[in-house]
């Protein structure tokens, strides 16, 4: 807790209002789950931003092999179910906390945000490299490596609840 920005943090949070739910570790400071998980994760590791770029790049975030637009449509066909759970995916601003609160993000896993930007694409209508995505999302780097600790969802400041949609990767959602 000697870093300044540790501390810049635990006082900010000290001032804010709000249900204390949770314990910054090493102090008696109680606060919300989502600032503990913050002052927490910021005070026990620091995120290799490369490796976390690495990990995005790996899973290529961006169509890859577009479809033709349908004959005589002037856009792509979605159901609104569908375009709401996009719109919530799409939201991601790749600001890694995600990644950094993750106890499954190792060496061994792509880490949740990799894994979001790989779901985008696998629920995008005009993606057709659908077999490649699905092959690194099942990999053993894969979803199947997350712990399903949550924490993903709990930091997002975005509110996305990443840990649902890769639950929904883990039982096979996107593979259809």
């Amino acid at each position: 807790m000697n870093q300044p920005s540790t501390s810049i943090l635990i006082e900010t949070v000290e001032e804010l209002k709000g249900e204390k739910q949770a314990t910054i570790i090493g102090t008696p400071i109680k606060t919300s789950m989502l600032n503990a998980a913050l002052v927490n994760g910021a005070m026990s590791h620091v995120l290799d931003f490369d490796k976390a770029y690495e990990r995005i790049d790996k899973v290529k975030p961006y169509i890859i092999d577009p479809s033709p637009r349908p004959a005589g449509e002037s856009e792509y066909r979605i159901s609104p179910r569908e375009l709401e759970r996009y719109v919530e995916a799409t939201r991601c601003i790749n600001c890694f906390c995600c990644a950094e609160a993750c106890i499954s993000s190792h060496k061994n896993f792509l880490g949740p945000n990799a894994v979001m930007a790989s779901i985008v694409r696998l629920m995008d209508p005009r993606e057709q490299a659908r077999e490649e995505r699905l092959e690194l999302l099942y990999s053993e780097q894969g979803v199947y490596r997350c712990h399903t600790s949550m924490a993903c969802s709990f930091v997002c400041p975005k509110e996305i609840d990443v840990a649902h949609f890769i639950a929904l990767a883990k039982a096979g959602r996107f593979r259809a």
